[in-house]
């Protein structure tokens, strides 16, 4: 019974260049929206089976893109261009069949990447704690908090917005470039730090384990006219290995961290010794140029990289935003020799 996946998308932009072409803007908007996806779903054991493929209702894309080139400086031995690039999106689930409230994607422990409808399809559904209407933790008698039994909407791995900076330098011959890019918003969710603190092996118990703590949280009680109001925690807990396997490891949004960063890319330095060898018609160019990449990373994550995915080829609302013990991003120096005939 499946219906043709149909895709409608439009886009309006503009290229404007200005002053005698030194300065240079390009700027799109762009929408699509996707009815009858085809995707494989979840279904419930009863019917006989897991899974199932179907069309499962609409979702919009829709965003921006923004790039700006500036010509600094324009001379014979000497040319400075910059570069500004923008682009934020913003995935939408529009419909589902009346019987689904969300997709599921892949699983890490007891969260899923999901996509509810009227939110993000890059959502993340888990294990939270139980909270009152101002969003405080409830704790029992004892000081331990309280976990909500059921799975909520806990991050959204979409960015708000993406961007970049960009200058190439010449100076008689040598050639200066760099890329500064970077991120605003987008969760990640940490499998690997939890994985770590699970087994007892992450750093942060060091500090921790063993210690008496007051959990940040509100206890729930009643005043003489009977109404409920929630007092403040006063009562101390000791972080031993069951308290943290009960009590965090166990929570999904104690690994839901913001994903933001600013990352300088590469750095690049060369030269075109051609310049150097006059009287000659063999070579055009000889360039010889050192380039450092993934120089300096500026952000307040705690993995290895805000930046990761735990599977490219994952389906549906797809796995970007999950830290599943990848390999860690590595720092490169490049030597490299070109020649032009």
């Amino acid at each position: 019974d499946l219906q043709p996946e149909m895709s409608y998308s439009w886009e309006v932009g503009t290229d404007i260049k200005l002053f005698d072409n030194k300065t240079r803007l390009d700027f799109a908007y762009y929408s699509t929206k996707v009815d009858n996806q085809i995707v494989t779903v979840r279904v419930s054991p009863s019917s006989g089976y897991i899974l199932q493929t179907r069309n499962e209702g609409a979702i919009r894309n829709h965003g921006i893109e923004f790039t700006l080139d500036q010509d600094i400086i324009k001379r014979k031995n000497f040319n400075w261009t910059m570069g500004l690039n923008f682009g934020l999106n913003r995935g939408t689930v529009v419909s589902l069949p009346e019987d689904v409230s969300e997709i599921y994607g892949a699983q890490y422990g007891d969260v899923h990447t999901t996509a509810y409808v009227g939110h993000s399809t890059t959502a993340l559904s888990g294990k939270d704690y139980l909270r009152n209407a101002e969003g405080q933790v409830i704790v029992d008698e004892n000081g331990y908090p309280k976990i909500n039994p059921a799975k909520v909407y806990i991050g959204n791995r979409e960015a708000k917005f993406q961007a970049g900076l960009n200058s190439t330098m010449n100076i008689y011959g040598v050639q200066f470039s760099f890329l500064f890019d970077g991120r605003f918003g987008g969760d990640v969710l940490n499998v690997t730090g939890r994985n770590l603190i699970s087994s007892g092996n992450h750093s942060i118990l060091e500090k921790y384990r063993g210690r008496q703590v007051v959990f940040d949280g509100v206890f729930e009680t009643t005043d003489e006219a009977g109404n409920v109001v929630y007092l403040p925690n006063t009562k101390p807990i000791t972080l031993n290995q069951t308290t943290i396997t009960n009590y965090f490891s166990q929570i999904s949004t104690n690994f839901i961290e913001d994903g933001s960063y600013i990352r300088l890319s590469y750095v690049t330095l060369g030269y075109d010794f051609a310049k150097l060898m006059k009287n000659q018609k063999f070579f055009k160019g000889l360039k010889l140029n050192f380039t450092c990449n993934n120089v300096f990373l500026l952000t307040k994550y705690t993995g290895t990289d805000p930046v990761c995915n735990a599977s490219t080829s994952a389906k549906g609302t797809g796995s970007a935003g999950i830290d599943n013990s990848p390999i860690p991003s590595t720092r490169s120096y490049n030597i490299s020799l070109s020649a032009s005939f």
